[in-house]
């Protein structure tokens, strides 16, 4: 019989702690001894419950943030991760309402709890690369330049962030990522990522629709998150901001290597007028922070990924 270690009973909480990132992310560190609880607009599902065993043993609260604020307190926890608001952005280019009420409102309403101005701890906050818009080479200090409403809307939560940090005095990271892939179940369709969209189109139409053949995107998978949010965590990494750069790859180059095993066409369109003004495909993100705390770290690889799920 396996023992528990228990030396490290921290206690974590985890707003959206029920979406795709939230519940891997809360899964890694109650499998490493620490004490979680979450929030989330959502309900723990049957579903939820098969995967992820630990929902049985945590504290959850069912709070909407977009209309309600939080009464817990917030003083008791060690470390608070935000992982709410919505991480796509073409897809919601013209829903600016939904983005913000996900992103600037909810946080706003989260930052007026009262019992945060006791919170003590370490606050992460899951920002993206998004956020620079069409800035070629990306640092830890340049400016933005959001391009969507979605960007517009995690730029202002976090300079909001970052006034409570500095009014409040706790510890905060805004930690900026690209889009995440590797969830090992099916998401819902709507919001199934563009790997998953591609290989869904290839089996039932036998094409691939792609918009541009130069356009390349970053790419970070969801176990690197967990492991480099980990050691942040559990080895006390204390820095305001950090990229994380994950893999960029030509779009181009996904397309046909699922193209190659399941004998699709891919057809090439011209990028429609809406979305050509959020193109990030010049984004050159440094690793020069990153590296310093985690030089050695390898990414997975994304084209191993693919051909597995195939």
């Amino acid at each position: 019989m396996q023992v528990k270690n228990t030396k490290k009973n921290k206690n974590i909480l985890i707003l959206g702690g029920l979406g795709s990132i939230g519940l891997e992310i809360s899964k890694k560190f109650y499998d490493n001894d620490y004490n979680i609880e979450i929030i989330d607009k959502k309900k723990i599902t049957i579903q939820n419950k098969k995967k992820y065993y630990f929902l049985d043993k945590i504290k959850y609260y069912k709070i909407n943030l977009i209309k309600n604020k939080i009464k817990i307190d917030l003083s008791n926890f060690d470390f608070i991760i935000y992982s709410i608001g919505l991480t796509t952005h073409i897809e919601n280019t013209n829903n600016n309402k939904k983005t913000i009420g996900s992103n600037l409102i909810s946080s706003l309403n989260f930052l007026s709890s009262k019992s945060l101005k006791k919170f003590k701890g370490k606050m992460i906050y899951f920002g993206s690369t998004h956020q620079y818009g069409n800035i070629i080479k990306i640092s830890e200090g340049a400016c933005f330049q959001p391009l969507d409403y979605q960007s517009i809307s995690k730029c202002s939560s976090e300079y909001f962030f970052k006034k409570c940090s500095s009014d409040f005095k706790f510890n905060l990271l805004i930690l900026r990522f690209p889009n995440i892939y590797g969830f090992k179940d099916n998401i819902q369709k709507n919001d199934q990522g563009l790997f998953l969209n591609l290989i869904n189109q290839a089996k039932s139409q036998k094409k691939i629709h792609l918009f541009d053949s130069r356009r390349f995107r970053h790419f970070l998978h969801i176990d690197d998150l967990k492991d480099i949010l980990y050691e942040i965590i559990d080895n006390k990494i204390f820095i305001n901001e950090l990229n994380i750069k994950g893999q960029k790859i030509l779009i181009k180059k996904v397309a046909k290597i699922i193209a190659n095993e399941t004998k699709a066409k891919i057809i090439f369109h011209k990028m429609p007028v809406e979305y050509r003004k959020i193109s990030i495909n010049n984004q050159i993100i440094s690793t020069k922070v990153f590296n310093k705390y985690f030089k050695m770290y390898k990414f997975k690889d994304i084209k191993k990924y693919i051909k597995k799920l195939l």
